[in-house]
């Protein structure tokens, strides 16, 4: 019981600690939607200059254009990147166990939030795949789509592209085998990420009042189902952590991982391990939880 319980409030420091990350990135790292972006269109005196300077610094780990696109697709960054503010603010809400037992009520309208929320996000994405702003075919104009899109295992992508390629009779991925396979995985990332906000709200309406066996099971279910959402969101702040990780490490064993090819691979690979690492974190968050749960029922019983 008490490891189960460290385990869950680690997870749960884990998490909010990813998402004030992510807070403090969409706000003020030199990205396209931030007010530092903002701040270095203004006329005031050394802005742009200091504007300038962290986008160089940002180019020994991402080339420009990756951090820059959304200057011309500002419904991006409304219906996609400055959301995710807001989502990432609101979830250590709603995973905070006090809040949800004493506060109920502010418990289910933070959910109802974190659902819409979780939709225009999810429509930015579309909008992403829509005008092709994904990284592989707008920032690295010197490589191939489908190219470096691996360090670690170069040869899975083409592999799974191809194989992808001779299940569906040719019908996919005939131009460009690793791009379509890796675009899937992303398309199928964004896509179980609102069906995990879906089926969260589907059980708490299901399980409301919480009275009877058949509701206390829906409820059961809807924390399963939240827990998969947060995780499989948490996945992009993981990919920045694992980012950072692989360039720290690059420095100090003085490789160079400031090629195209190099900053690719580091991005694909970091996006790829953040979503299995989060995916497979959730599920055991979500064993501990309803062990917890049962346990307490039993203590409760006794």
């Amino acid at each position: 019981m008490e490891v189960t319980v460290a385990r869950l409030l680690t997870f749960y420091g884990i998490a909010t600690t990813l998402c004030a990350m992510m807070v403090f990135w969409v706000s003020f790292a030199p990205g396209s939607c931030t007010t530092s972006f903002i701040a270095a269109k203004t006329t005031r005196k050394g802005l742009h200059e200091v504007y300038e300077d962290k986008l160089d610094s940002w180019s020994r780990v991402v080339p420009h254009s990756l951090v820059t696109k959304y200057r011309e697709n500002g419904l991006v960054c409304m219906l996609h990147v400055l959301p995710s503010v807001l989502w990432s603010g609101l979830v250590p809400l709603q995973l905070n166990q006090w809040i949800r037992k004493h506060r109920p009520r502010l418990h289910r309208r933070v959910g109802r939030i974190l659902i819409a929320v979780s939709a225009s996000m999810t429509a930015g994405y579309v909008l992403i795949h829509v005008r092709g702003l994904h990284f592989h075919t707008n920032d690295f104009s010197t490589l191939k789509q489908g190219e470096g899109l691996s360090v670690l295992a170069p040869w899975f992508w083409p592999f799974l592209g191809r194989c992808m390629h001779s299940c569906t009779f040719g019908m996919t991925g005939s131009k460009d085998p690793a791009a379509f396979a890796f675009v899937t995985f992303e398309t199928c990332a964004a896509i179980y990420w609102l069906v995990t906000a879906g089926m969260a709200g589907y059980y708490a309406w299901k399980g409301r009042g919480n009275a009877t066996v058949a509701q206390k099971i829906c409820m059961s279910r809807h924390r399963s189902w939240a827990i998969r959402h947060v995780a499989a969101g948490l996945s992009v702040a993981t990919q920045r952590v694992f980012i950072g990780a692989s360039h720290g490490w690059c420095r100090y064993q003085s490789l160079r991982c400031e090629d195209a090819a190099a900053q690719k691979g580091i991005f694909a690979d970091s996006l790829t391990l953040g979503v299995l690492a989060c995916l497979t974190l959730g599920e055991i968050a979500i064993r501990d939880s309803r062990s917890k749960v049962a346990l307490d029922t039993r203590s409760k019983a006794d």
